[in-house]
């Protein structure tokens, strides 16, 4: 009998690592656009069903097991459906937004473990202060690093942004998708905790007196400060497409 050829052993690479995280994010990314497009894409279908509907009627629905809400008009329901567009868009990009700032995260602890591993010097971060709790029945070098993911967390976005880049992205290509992304941060940030409105802390972090964000029709409107943010389609997809770009940059 043949001896079989022995089997190469695979060896992974602290590299394979990020671009497993980097392939997640990929992944998560093109499945909430094209998730978003079919709610869409059922939300318009569903708008001819509700104008070929009485005003006059009504309609009830339970929201759980023997549990019945009060019968809502046809008309509230057509008002409604206004909104909703907008809605959809909110949520799905804060997702996507939310799945891009996990990511930064993902890496920078990856790096840390790098570094307390002995298989890279975390260079990048230069220098940090950490308190310390000795009398805490956790390691001292649990305690760093938990610290130090929990400040990374807290800086500025652009700071995180521009340490991670730093290291995969080091001669800092595709800047303009960089920007891009930082700017939908700042998006995400205004519908959460402004309603939509773009303040001057937004616009003093991004260096700028304005954002330019695509309408419906693709063309190329200004936000200025007070002004509220209305999302499109897309915009949507010049983000998708920016943080795609940045993270196979990322990753090769």
């Amino acid at each position: 009998m043949a001896s079989k050829a022995p089997q190469k052993s695979v060896v992974n690479t602290p590299k394979d690592s990020i671009n497993s995280h980097l392939d997640e994010l990929i992944a998560c990314t093109r499945e909430n656009f094209y998730t978003f497009l079919l709610a869409y894409t059922s939300l318009q279908l569903g708008g001819g069903v509700l104008d070929s509907i009485r005003d006059d009627v009504t309609v009830s629905t339970s929201v759980g097991l023997n549990i019945e809400i009060e019968p809502i008009s046809i008309v509230e329901l057509k008002q409604f459906r206004a909104d909703f567009p907008d809605f959809l868009l909110q949520v799905f990009h804060g997702k996507i937004v939310q799945g891009w700032k996990d990511l930064l995260t993902k890496i920078f602890c990856h790096y840390l473990f790098l570094h307390f591993s002995g298989q890279r010097q975390f260079i990048e971060l230069k220098s940090a202060n950490v308190r310390l709790d000795f009398a805490s029945a956790t390691s001292l070098d649990d305690q760093v690093k938990a610290r130090l993911k929990r400040d990374f967390e807290f800086r500025k976005y652009s700071e995180r942004q521009k340490l991670i880049n730093k290291i995969l992205n080091p001669k800092c290509l595709y800047p303009n998708e960089l920007a891009n992304i930082h700017k939908h941060i700042h998006i995400r940030n205004s519908f959460q905790h402004n309603n939509g409105i773009l303040d001057s802390f937004a616009l003093q972090d991004l260096g700028t007196d304005k954002i330019e964000i695509l309408d419906l029709n693709g063309q190329q409107i200004s936000v200025s400060k007070d002004q509220r943010i209305t999302l499109s389609i897309p915009e949507l997809n010049s983000f998708r497409r920016s943080l795609l770009m940045v993270a196979q940059k990322w990753r090769a």
